[in-house]
């Protein structure tokens, strides 16, 4: 079985999965009494497939997603300096509102998002949930309030984010098309890393047909 048809199992198995009802952990259970809302199922599974994630199959660009006990501390950093938290550059307040300029601001130059618009800001981060770190401050967050609860989105380091997928379940589909299509690839690194602009808009080009993404991960015309 070739790599491209060992990722693709592995992410429809991957995909079937998440959905199952499951008890939240001490730590979720925390977490949501914190934001005041309801884990879904997809993340809380998720989050429980941790390890699975992490070694067999990079469907993340490189990103680590956190635990239930990794996750739970961010929002107890959240109010703390000089720590890796994801809110703890953000000027909350108590609710996890941020100060004007001090949220998150929406940036993509291949946007096809039909939420957002050029430097859209959320000051309400009671609901972002930070599933994925990288190094030097990048992320990628669950949003679940919004026009769109769900939603996937990718945040640089000077906190402007774009949507990476319109859900964990989109992201996954998509991934999986990609691949059988050609359009995605899996990268040379010595394990299966999966390929792909971190953007839904470019993501859409790049399935057209029309794109391709060269070495340097730069978007360029056919």
């Amino acid at each position: 079985m070739s790599q491209v048809s060992e990722t693709i199992d592995y992410i429809e198995n991957l995909l079937s999965s998440i959905d199952k009802k499951v008890d939240a952990s001490p730590e979720i259970q925390e977490i949501e009494n914190i934001i005041k809302t309801k884990i879904p199922d997809n993340v809380r599974n998720l989050v429980q497939l941790v390890k699975l994630i992490t070694d067999e199959v990079d469907i993340f660009c490189g990103y680590e997603l956190e635990n239930d006990q990794t996750l739970l501390q961010h929002y107890k950093d959240a109010f703390k300096k000089h720590t890796v938290s994801f809110f703890a550059g953000n000027f909350l307040d108590e609710n996890f509102q941020a100060s004007e300029e001090c949220g998150i601001k929406y940036y993509d130059e291949y946007s096809n998002s039909q939420h957002y618009s050029k430097d859209d800001e959320i000051n309400d981060l009671r609901l972002i949930l930070p599933l994925f770190m990288a190094s030097g401050g990048y992320n990628i967050v669950l949003n679940l309030g919004g026009k769109q609860p769900g939603e996937l989105l990718a945040v640089a380091q000077d906190y402007y984010f774009s949507v990476l997928a319109p859900s964990i379940e989109e992201h996954l589909s998509d991934l999986i098309e990609g691949l059988k299509s050609g359009a995605y690839q899996i990268g040379d690194e010595g394990y299966k890393q999966v390929v792909y602009p971190m953007s839904w808009g470019a993501r859409s080009m790049v399935r057209s047909g029309e794109y391709f993404m060269d070495e340097d991960y730069e978007m360029v015309k056919k």
